[in-house]
């Protein structure tokens, strides 16, 4: 099947994604649903035995390309990731690991539980990092992620920004001293883009991570920060580098990358929130677990953000993210309020 087959169905319809389907598995489909809330790249596929697959379609053939072959690589190599069931016509296929996400099972758990499935978490993407080492013909290939400096500067400069949006004064910091510290040459494998939305705990409480659309090189601890910035990861400091020591080997300089990624990517992640507190309010936090998106929860923003505060508080170069992140819940309120009154305004008018 292509693109050019007469009466076929535009890519990226409902018919063309059965028929994909169908090609591959030989099943038909029964029903197809959206896990993650519309818009997404994933579906959820029923077949008419009852089982259900995941069909991922991306952006460009090119990416999705690439996505298969590092599925199918890590696959190949007994790593924790869904297995690759087929790819045709830049839909891929893979099996359905369920409906657990680590997110929500983080959230909803005490601290052993949370502590046990953070080190799970973390131990499955490090296994993941050994099974592409071992194929360094596949690493070579691979994109080099954030090593130029233009892209430092821009992932630092976001949050000043942000200070305005949010009427609070700017972290202070050196600009050049924090890209800098940023700084990585291309020299391990990582998945990049690691919220804990994306993995899924198994009924044996291991844990999968899927969505392998963005990977490279760069020093091999990125993914972790990831997790750690998760607002549901939810452990404090102590316990928290407790965790982060394994992935690192115990090099400073290496859990001192996960602790500055994970503080500047949760001010990127409050950008987002802010931006959809501006226009939508305060989201449901039950919805906001259930689709993995970063929404803007008003119960939940106080203890995340003092989780940062204490993560880079004695950072020497992102210490000034201390007091910047204290300051948040109470200006995101401010904001919100605004973002109350149109709803309200929009409901009388109705």
């Amino acid at each position: 099947m292509t693109d050019a087959t007469p009466g076929a169905h535009p890519p990226g319809s409902i018919g063309w994604l059965k028929t994909v389907t169908r090609d591959l598995t030989g099943r038909g489909v029964l029903r197809i649903t959206a896990p993650g809330g519309p818009g997404r790249a994933s579906m959820r596929v029923e077949l008419e035995d009852g089982t259900t697959v995941i069909a991922t379609r991306r952006a460009s053939a090119a990416r999705a390309a690439a996505e298969h072959a590092v599925l199918d690589a890590l696959a190949a190599e007994g790593a924790p990731v869904p297995a690759p069931i087929g790819f045709a016509d830049g839909l891929l296929l893979q099996t359905d690991v369920g409906a657990h996400r680590l997110s929500t099972e983080m959230a909803g758990s005490d601290t052993k539980r949370r502590v046990a499935l953070a080190a799970g978490a973390l131990a499955a993407l490090d296994g993941c990092r050994a099974a592409i080492m071992r194929r360094p013909e596949l690493v070579a290939r691979l994109p080099g992620l954030g090593i130029e400096p233009a892209w430092a500067e821009e992932f630092v400069s976001r949050p000043v920004f942000l200070s305005g949006d949010l009427g609070i004064a700017q972290p202070k910091m050196d600009f050049e001293a924090v890209a800098t510290a940023l700084a990585a040459t291309p020299s391990r494998f990582l998945r990049w883009n690691a919220p804990l939305a994306k993995a899924s705990v198994q009924d044996a409480g291991t844990v999968i991570w899927y969505d392998w659309s963005l990977t490279g090189r760069r020093t091999g601890v990125e993914d972790v920060a990831w997790a750690v910035s998760d607002p549901a990861w939810g452990l404090d400091r102590a316990t928290t580098d407790g965790l982060i020591e394994g992935p690192c080997d115990g090099d400073a300089d290496a859990m001192a990358m996960v602790r500055r990624m994970a503080t500047l990517l949760a001010a990127n992640r409050l950008a987002r929130m802010t931006a959809s507190l501006r226009t939508e309010g305060w989201a449901d936090a039950a919805t906001a677990l259930r689709q993995g998106r970063d929404a803007p929860v008003a119960e939940n923003l106080p203890g995340w953000t003092a989780r940062m505060s204490e993560l880079c508080a004695d950072d020497a170069h992102l210490g000034g993210f201390a007091p910047w992140f204290a300051a948040v819940p109470d200006a995101m309120a401010r904001l919100a309020e605004p973002a109350a009154d149109r709803r309200g305004d929009a409901a009388g008018a109705a």
